[in-house]
């Protein structure tokens, strides 16, 4: 965190808190210099009450290529299954590369193997509410510590659950929607909203949507 910075409280209620929560707002002062990229990484908005936009930028960023090299990950995992089969060295075709005898076809399509589907769309959109909504609303502190843990979750599986590969991770929000409502029935804090929240999240993990590949014995860890 910057040095001398105000941390900010899930009850401030503004464009600025807004701000100030994303570390947009860099502080006056002539120490300004002795901010380490390490001491930006660590910022965590459960205990400090801020984000690191940075940080939240490399994430998405990661999230991204998750989804784009997940079809790679998955035609690796069966390749060497079929190295293995066959009495290869599983070691020596990790790093060396093999050949499976037949010969194939290569697509280079953009975003092959992803989906940009309605339902995780929304589900993104619930996440990022939970992320910011203590900085723009009135929050029992426990259920903002809640809400900023939970929100990059929905957020993160979601996203990775665009790939066709991974579109059984949609399931995992279901757990998600379950915890805002127990959480926000336990601390007392925004129930109705957090429970029509949690509903709509858990109905929007069960549409799969259209799987246009192929992956092979992968597609029975597909449903």
């Amino acid at each position: 965190m910057w040095p001398g910075r105000r941390i900010v409280r899930p009850s401030f209620r503004s464009y600025g808190a807004l701000r100030k929560l994303f570390l947009l707002d860099k502080p006056k002062g002539k120490n300004n210099s002795e901010c380490s990229y390490e001491n930006i990484v660590e910022v965590d908005a459960g205990i400090v009450g801020a984000w690191c936009s940075w940080c939240l930028f490399t994430a998405a960023c990661m999230l991204f290529m998750i989804v784009l090299t997940a079809a790679e990950f998955a035609a690796v995992l069966q390749f060497l299954g079929q190295c293995k089969a066959r009495g290869e060295s599983l070691w020596k075709t990790f790093w060396r590369g093999g050949n499976d005898g037949e010969e194939h076809v290569s697509s280079h399509r953009f975003a092959q193997g992803m989906s940009l589907l309605w339902n995780l769309v929304l589900s993104v959109g619930i996440g990022v509410w939970l992320m910011i909504s203590p900085a723009i609303t009135t929050i029992n502190p426990f259920m903002a510590v809640s809400n900023y843990i939970v929100g990059p979750l929905i957020i993160s599986t979601s996203i990775i659950s665009s790939a066709e590969v991974f579109r059984s991770f949609r399931y995992l929000n279901v757990l998600f929607g379950v915890e805002c409502m127990v959480v926000s029935a336990v601390f007392g804090a925004s129930i109705a909203l957090h429970v029509i929240l949690g509903i709509i999240l858990i109905a929007l993990a069960f549409p799969k949507g259209s799987i246009k590949e192929r992956y092979g014995a992968w597609e029975r860890l597909i449903y």
